[in-house]
């Protein structure tokens, strides 16, 4: 039954999420507080000590609770659990003139109903712990306000039953699925009001500081994109330069041999000019064999080009044959041609002579220029033919090779490929030169997209540290990392363009926790190992407080924020001994303990921590093995399975937070469902040494033992990637149905990789391996 109404109750969770009311911690609440202490500062600075104690008086006895839906509704159940009606009514009272009177009048309805409710939350928890006489003073008080209400009719008869909660009038508010439903109504009905309401001038900078926020991250982002798109344009202009240059070498020979057929022509053409120039009676000399009369009777037995190669060279020789003369030399034949006097009996002129010369010389003219014509088609005609013998030679080569890798015997695969059930195959590539073929591997098409769905832009080493690395985290804006060692240093380090280190933080003892606040994104939690919390400004590089914890669990094991940044989860375990512990929830603007979450059983300590993304639910793995949900709204544990046979090291939600994924010491990578109590969605197949813990071997017998304490393994922003540790890297997987299907190595490590992250702030993801030899390598990742 406890777990049937567990499930009911992350049911209802879940189904509120979904909905558009579905409002965690509105930003007003931070703002309010941040704008608090501005104004304490800037009294303090301007010496009005008295306004600062009036300002702290009434901010201590605030209503409002600095508008913080899930304080305003602790306070309402306080005054009923405490019986305490007039308070109760007195609150709501403040809340309607405050709040509720300035809704619009069709809200007016669902006010009413809420607060009907709360009253009869009221009777309905008197009536359970047995105080009647606080049932008969609430009607005593009440009588003449709502005796006139239909609502309320049938209540007056409440005092007077012996069991209330089997009257069929009263059975569904007796229920503890109501009184949940009620209260998640109420916090989120306060919740959207909250939010709606309307900020103040002093509070609009947060919002233009978002603005300028988010424009500079879309200005990186352009930045990026328009980096790659200048690298492809280069490299596809390298490959046309590389192809004409190709093109070029191979017809400069042809186009060499066929330019001298043109000059052995006109020198032939100059030679009988000046011959018939010395004797008109003289027999034309015998022009010499040149390279275009060597070719051109053996054109037609070649092989010609046929279809559109063939029109294409026919009408080109049509036109180059019908290339008139230059207008020059024609106007000049015209003219000597007009000027010829018309030819006599025997005699012939000294002038006749001379025009005679002249137009013999335009005729020659005419013919050499036929003649190069003829020598350019020929030259085009001889390249097609060459070109297609190439070809013929290459498909021959083609086809000898193919015969070659028939007759090879089949290839002999090791073990490795046997157990894999992976085969390559020989295929046999002629080379450019015509030399003996390459044998090359043969890849599947599938398996070539999977290999390469990412492109990696740039790799860039952090190498500050001088000692094993335990945590590296990105912020939650993304622009800059945390890094941690077992030395106790911490280094916050910008990665774009280049890594620049920003603060340094020392420790006397190592960090064991390390967490970024979410609002704002410029404080970092760092829980130690002697019982201290430090929150740390990285912008002011400044302590800003150190919260002692308790000494008999001096261990901060984890650290998870809210993602209102509110308050934060940490678990904490004894120095020695047993692995006892306590999970404990901090408030972040006091640094206080406010509650501790139930751990049962008490001898364990939670290794991993992780928020839902509005921080209704909390996951948590412990060393026992087991997985832990609790409700943080109600601050009690809905269910809990045994998820590893040994310590569960890493937990994470999915995307869509419809499971829960784990990583423990038996070196297994499992997904669990939300939904369903203990059920296993899929036992993904990691490699071996993914999940730790970590070992490092040397000479003499040295040997480095790390357990993990940062993340073991992370996702990108669509949850379908998911980068995990190896021993020289990082390997990201693809997601399936309940499989892992290797896409991307990302080495540069020589000793084993401890701690991952993956930023999804911008477009362009970028990943984080830390290893135990000090390095971190950052790698900035486009999807292809």
């Amino acid at each position: 039954v406890a777990c049937f109404q567990g499930f009911l109750l992350v049911q209802l969770i879940l189904a509120w999420e979904r909905d558009v009311l579905t409002l965690s911690d509105p930003n007003m609440a931070g703002s309010s507080d941040r704008m608090d202490n501005l104004v304490r500062d800037y009294l303090l600075y301007r010496g009005f000590t008295s306004t600062l104690k009036v300002l702290e008086s009434e901010i201590k006895s605030d209503k409002d609770k600095g508008f913080r839906a899930d304080k305003v509704v602790e306070q309402m159940i306080y005054y009923i659990q405490q019986y305490e009606l007039g308070a109760l009514r007195e609150y709501w009272a403040h809340l309607d003139r405050r709040v509720f009177s300035r809704l619009e009048h069709a809200h007016s309805a669902g006010v009413n109903k809420l607060s009907r409710s709360l009253l009869r939350l009221y009777l309905v928890h008197a009536v359970q712990s047995g105080r009647t006489e606080k049932v008969s003073e609430f009607f005593e008080k009440l009588a003449p306000e709502i005796q006139g209400q239909p609502e309320w009719r049938e209540w007056f008869v409440l005092p007077f039953l012996s069991s209330p909660e089997q009257n069929p009038a009263f059975m569904m508010y007796f229920t503890k699925q109501w009184a949940d439903t009620f209260i998640v109504s109420l916090h989120n009905f306060l919740s959207v009001i909250f939010q709606s309401m309307p900020v103040p001038t002093l509070l609009s900078f947060e919002m233009e500081q978002a603005k300028m926020v988010q424009l500079k991250e879309e200005n990186d982002m352009l930045r990026q994109q328009v980096a790659v798109l200048q690298q492809r344009e280069v490299k596809k202009a390298l490959k046309e330069k590389e192809k004409a240059q190709v093109k070029l070498a191979g017809s400069g020979e042809l186009m060499e041999e066929f330019y001298a057929g043109p000059m052995e022509t006109r020198s032939d053409l100059d030679n009988t000019k000046a011959g018939r120039g010395k004797s008109s009676n003289s027999p034309s000399p015998v022009r010499k064999p040149t390279l275009l009369s060597t070719i051109k009777p053996q054109l037609p037995s070649a092989k010609k080009p046929a279809g559109k190669v063939a029109a294409a060279m026919q009408k080109k020789e049509e036109t180059s044959q019908q290339k008139p003369v230059s207008p020059g030399i024609q106007r000049k034949a015209e003219a000597i041609k007009a000027a010829k006097p018309p030819p006599e009996s025997a005699k012939t002129t000294l002038v006749q002579k001379q025009a005679m010369k002249q137009q013999k010389a335009v005729s020659l003219e005419q013919q050499r220029r036929e003649l190069l014509s003829k020598a350019q088609a020929a030259q085009a005609r001889s390249s097609v033919i060459v070109q297609e013998a190439q070809e013929s030679t290459g498909m021959r080569k083609d086809s000898e090779g193919a015969k070659e890798v028939q007759k090879m015997p089949p290839p002999s695969y090791t073990g490795k490929e046997a157990k894999t059930g992976v085969k390559q195959e020989a295929v046999s590539l002629p080379s450019r030169d015509g030399s003996l073929p390459v044998s090359t591997p043969k890849v599947p098409a599938k398996e070539k997209e999977e290999q390469h769905p990412f492109l990696v832009l740039s790799q860039e080493d952090y190498i500050e540290h001088h000692s094993s690395i335990t945590h590296c985290r990105f912020s939650v804006s993304g622009t800059c990392i945390a890094s941690a060692d077992i030395d106790g240093v911490v280094k916050v380090w910008n990665f774009s363009p280049a890594p620049v280190t920003i603060a340094t933080i020392m420790s006397k003892s190592p960090i064991q926790s390390l967490e970024w606040v979410t609002k704002p994104s410029r404080l970092l939690l760092l829980g130690s190992r002697h019982s201290t919390v430090r929150l740390y400004d990285t912008e002011a590089k400044k302590n800003l407080v150190e919260a002692k914890i308790d000494p008999l669990y001096p261990r901060v094991v984890t650290m998870a924020c809210s993602p209102s940044g509110s308050s934060f989860v940490c678990g904490i375990a004894r120095q020695t001994g047993n692995a006892e512990g306590r999970l404990q929830m901090w408030d972040m603007k006091t640094m206080k303990l406010q509650r501790e979450l139930p751990f049962d059983p008490p001898a364990v300590c939670a290794n991993c921590t992780a928020f839902t993304f509005n921080g209704h639910l909390l996951v948590s793995g412990a060393s026992d093995g087991v997985i832990r949900l609790f409700d943080m709204q109600r601050y009690d544990c809905l269910m809990s399975w045994q998820a590893h046979s040994g310590e569960v090291y890493s937990v994470q939600f999915s995307c869509d937070e419809t499971s829960i994924f784990s990583m423990g010491a038996d070196g297994k990578f499992r997904e669990w469902s939300v939904h369903r109590v203990g059920t296993r969605l899929a036992d993904l197949p990691v490699h071996e040494g993914a999940t730790g813990p970590f070992v490092v071997s040397g000479y003499g017998g040295y040997k480095q033992v790390q357990a993990p304490g940062g993340k073991l393994f992370a996702f990108d922003a669509e949850g379908n990637y998911v980068l995990t540790c190896t021993g020289n890297g990082g390997i990201i997987y693809k997601l399936g149905d309940s499989t892992l299907t290797k896409t991307l190595s990302l080495g540069g490590h020589r000793s084993p990789v401890v701690s991952v992250d993956w930023c999804t702030a911008m477009n362009c993801g970028t990943c984080v391996t830390g290893s135990m030899d000090g390095k971190i390598k950052v790698s900035t990742l486009l999807m292809q």
